[in-house]
């Protein structure tokens, strides 16, 4: 979906990926351990985890090639998650559930790998956000919740 756009993905979407980041982590305090973003486009979102193991999955190879050197990415689809279960402590996915084939899929996918906290973004405009957040509701104990200009922010906890 992205592949046509990889090279000037960072400058279309980095600032508001980066600004929606920001408000998901004034309102929580992240366990230690391993972060996963789903859907991290080229793993650009990285940086703010510099202290901590930080793995990025996308389905799209081309923008995976753009990932910050030395950045842990593997090519894989978030219906599909190649880790064990509560692999990892935080996970992350900003504004990608409603370009997966199977959504309800992926919210499984992500209370799967997930340990303790998931930060969501949702696009509001996309046909499916509301039950993609209510999806999110049920499977998840929502810690707060928050509305971004242009996406439903949820910061999630698995109980």
């Amino acid at each position: 979906m992205y592949d046509h756009i990889a090279s000037s993905y960072n400058a279309l979407h980095g600032a508001e990926q980066q600004r929606k980041l920001r408000a998901l982590l004034a309102r929580v305090m992240l366990p230690k351990g391993a972060v996963l973003d789903v859907g991290c486009a080229t793993a650009h979102l990285s940086s703010f985890f510099s202290d901590r193991e930080y793995v990025g999955v996308d389905p799209s190879q081309p923008l995976l090639d753009l990932a910050p050197a030395g950045v842990r990415v593997l090519c894989a689809r978030g219906e599909q998650l190649p880790f064990s279960d509560s692999a990892f402590p935080v996970v992350l996915s900003l504004t990608a559930l409603h370009n997966y084939s199977d959504f309800r899929r992926g919210v499984e996918e992500l209370f799967r790998v997930c340990g303790d906290v998931c930060l969501v973004g949702v696009l509001k405009k996309a046909p499916a956000s509301h039950e993609i957040v209510s999806l999110l509701k049920q499977r998840f104990s929502v810690q707060e919740e928050l509305s971004d200009q242009h996406d439903f922010l949820l910061v999630l906890r698995k109980v």
